[in-house]
């Protein structure tokens, strides 16, 4: 798929998302300001607390994962020579922010001061914002370009799908999810990503413990992310309900709540045994 600044796929075909439509997504879906959903996005990049899958030294391999679009028939990783120069001018284009918590001229750095830039031209109707009036506290020391060369600048950053719905829970899950994942009756899915591929290929299927707990585990995990709302409705509207619609919330809430009543009652057996 084309956007207006390339085509949405690796050299190897791996399809991507760019981080700006991720940030409206969170917008809409979370009911987040343009800001914190900036932040939202680029916060696995810039530390490791903010890398919501867990890796040890996260961000910075989550940066790897980054790909540059353009107009040509290619995206290129910020590890190659073309995705480094392109952040090499984003460097040389856009003052580092005057935060505590980061060295200068480092990466983490200008993910943070990128946060910030897009949280003020990817927000609705910011037209041409003074990024220098906006941000002059935060970079006291540069001078940024007209918010249409920053929407240039920071539009063509991407990452895989895949990796867009781990963390972010981008999209609809079936159409990441690997097909081998989306098992018959007989086995119990462990992960979201399984749980609402299965309830797809499986509607009619009666709701089993580990499915109920496989819910709500994501549900606490969502939850407890920074800026977290509305996360009932966002997770219902990812598994299937009635035929030709979304599971509904009421039912969400009563699924996550028999989850929390079966384990109290395995808990009572144990206990008295």
């Amino acid at each position: 798929m084309h956007s207006e600044y390339g085509l949405l796929k690796t050299l190897k075909g791996v399809d991507l998302v760019r981080l700006e439509a991720v940030h409206g997504m969170l917008m809409e879906r979370d009911v987040l300001a343009s800001a914190d959903a900036a932040l939202r996005v680029f916060g696995p990049f810039i530390s490791d607390a903010n890398s919501e899958i867990g890796m040890t030294y996260g961000a910075a391999k989550l940066r790897a994962s980054l790909h540059i679009t353009d107009l040509s028939q290619k995206a290129s990783s910020i590890s190659d020579f073309a995705g480094r120069m392109h952040l090499d001018k984003l460097a040389e284009l856009i003052p580092s922010a005057n935060h505590t918590h980061f060295e200068r001229s480092t990466r983490e750095a200008l993910f943070y001061t990128l946060a910030l830039v897009a949280g003020e031209v990817w927000a609705p109707h910011s037209g041409d914002v003074d990024l220098n009036a906006r941000l002059g506290d935060d970079c006291p020391e540069g001078y940024f370009p007209s918010a249409a060369k920053c929407r240039e600048l920071v539009g063509p950053l991407a990452v895989p799908v895949a990796l867009a719905h781990k963390l972010w829970a981008w999209g609809r899950v079936a159409e990441v999810v690997p097909l081998h994942v989306v098992a018959s009756a007989e086995v119990a899915p462990t992960t979201w990503a399984a749980l609402v591929a299965f309830r797809e290929a499986n509607p009619r299927t009666a709701w089993t413990v580990e499915q109920k707990i496989v819910l709500s585990n994501e549900f606490t995990k969502r939850s407890n992310a920074p800026g977290a709302k509305g996360v009932a409705a966002a997770m219902a509207a990812e598994l299937p309900g009635n035929i030709g619609k979304r599971l509904s919330v009421k039912r969400f809430n009563e699924l996550k709540a028999a989850k929390s009543n079966a384990g109290k009652r395995a808990l009572t057996r144990q206990r008295a045994a």
